[in-house]
């Protein structure tokens, strides 16, 4: 009895080795029924019209631009964007366009995507649901009737509202291009200047107050300059938004070479979001207190 049932697991173990390798044969042998819709034009336009509203990104001078308004676009959401439409990888057809309200396709709910190179239209995608894998979507391409099967969570990567797609850059600059940095809040009013010796690899920078033979460490002002060469926002505020001067708590102006970057702060030090804004930008934001408080820098730190 016990040699009966050890030859019966080894023939189930056998069997499922088999299974398995004829699994993997069909995925290795080039069984697959993947197709591929491919765009080769350049694609300087994407219009997104889901149930929540409508955006339309478009690129110029090597940049995406968010509506009229002009919203400097995050460049990773427009590579996303692009990708998305320009190949399109079909698994097989999910159903007939009777069964609309099943995959999200019907009106009220399907994600209307389309894709232009300069004004000629070169992709219209209905984008339905994800599948319950969550790695494929349900979609249909315009001029085909059927419901189809396409790799990838499109759903997720349109349903984007204006201020996902929306930079929240609001400068980067390299610390080492830094030359000055003036600070300005409550009694503190300071500045510090760069002072370059040396050439090529024997190049040295330190730091010095302007104005002052009092010492500062060099190391400390770097890595101060370091943390606020970068400047990212938590929120914009709407466009119509001008921030009240009388309020200014805080001031601070990075020079380069070629660039002065002012950047004000309306709120106090201990609040925990905090209005800003920034010579780099026409609109308002919002940070948030680690970011702000960054920016009110005691010269007492810096020695």
């Amino acid at each position: 009895m016990k040699s009966i049932k050890t030859r019966k697991i080894i023939l189930l173990s056998s069997i499922a080795v088999l299974a398995l390798v004829y699994v993997m044969q069909l995925l290795f042998t080039g069984r697959s029924t993947v197709k591929s819709y491919k765009i080769e034009k350049e694609i300087t336009a994407i219009e997104i019209e889901s149930p929540s509203g409508k955006n339309r990104i478009e690129r110029e001078d090597g940049k995406w631009f968010l509506s009229d308004a002009r919203y400097p676009v995050s460049e990773n959401r427009a590579s996303e964007f692009v990708n998305a439409v320009k190949e399109i990888k079909v698994l097989g057809k999910a159903s007939s366009s009777s069964d609309m309200d099943r995959y999200g396709l019907s009106e009220g709910s399907l994600i209307q995507v389309k894709a232009y190179c300069g004004h000629e239209l070169v992709r219209s995608i209905s984008v339905g649901k994800n599948s319950s894998t969550g790695n494929q979507c349900y979609i249909m391409l315009e001029g085909k009737s059927d419901i189809l099967l396409a790799q990838g969570a499109l759903a997720n990567t349109f349903s984007s509202s204006a201020d996902d797609i929306r930079s929240k850059s609001v400068y980067k600059i390299s610390d080492t291009d830094v030359t000055g940095a003036s600070v300005v809040f409550d009694s503190t009013n300071y500045a510090v200047v760069k002072n370059v010796s040396g050439e090529g690899e024997l190049t040295v920078s330190t730091w010095s107050l302007a104005g002052s033979d009092e010492k500062i460490d060099s190391s400390k002002v770097s890595a101060w300059i370091k943390s606020v060469s970068n400047l990212l926002v938590d929120s914009w505020k709407e466009d119509s938004f001008v921030p009240d001067e009388s309020q200014l708590k805080c001031t601070v102006v990075l020079k380069t070479s070629d660039r002065e970057i002012t950047v004000k702060i309306y709120s106090a030090k201990d609040e925990e979001q905090m209005l800003a804004s920034c010579s780099e930008t026409r609109w308002a934001f919002m940070i948030p207190k680690y970011v702000g408080e960054r920016f009110f820098k005691d010269l007492s730190d810096l020695k």
